[in-house]
């Protein structure tokens, strides 16, 4: 499992897709089953909407971290994007980090079609997926919250929209593969 920070700012919105429900920990005891999230930070804690049966406004303290998951194989939506495994949220100095936990080879079929056009030969996002994963592997454990970033100062991971069957048979058939000194 790799964490990637995929998203920072100061208004958070996560949704489910239809009638598929997010499953939310931190929000008192247990799991809530919820459709929508929206998150700002509010005098130093965390004021959190809901959207389920009904709409409930919750504060949360500053130090709280929600981890937000889905059985929908379409993933969660954060923004516009959507994103297999598990996002989990922080409140940092007034702003969000929402952090995706995600198995590493899932992980690397999003990087391969970000990282380049998806329709180059398959020896190429081959390449690409060995050169990715020797990346990835040499970042795990890079801070307490995350391993690696989302954008160009890390690798570009764009989530599901950048998957494809090509990429995934690329990470696929290059399974275990690293590039050594």
């Amino acid at each position: 499992v790799i964490r990637v920070l995929v998203w920072e700012g100061e208004k958070l919105r996560i949704r489910s897709d239809e009638n598929k429900l997010l499953l939310v920990r931190g929000i008192g005891k247990g799991i809530k089953k919820i459709k929508a999230l929206e998150a700002i930070p509010k005098n130093g804690s965390i004021q959190i909407n809901t959207v389920s049966d009904r709409q409930r406004i919750i504060y949360l303290p500053n130090k709280s971290i929600l981890n937000i998951s889905s059985r929908d194989p379409r993933g969660i939506w954060l923004k516009n994007r959507r994103y297999r495994g598990k996002l989990s949220i922080y409140l940092i100095n007034n702003r969000f980090e929402v952090i995706n936990s995600i198995r590493l080879e899932e992980y690397l079929a999003s990087v391969v079609g970000s990282e380049m056009p998806k329709t180059w030969p398959i020896e190429a996002l081959k390449a690409q997926a060995v050169a990715a994963r020797t990346y990835a592997l040499n970042q795990l454990k890079n801070s307490p919250r995350y391993d690696i970033r989302s954008t160009e100062s890390s690798q570009v991971y764009l989530g599901l929209e950048s998957e494809t069957k090509r990429t995934s048979q690329a990470v696929k058939s290059t399974r275990s593969l690293v590039i050594l000194n």
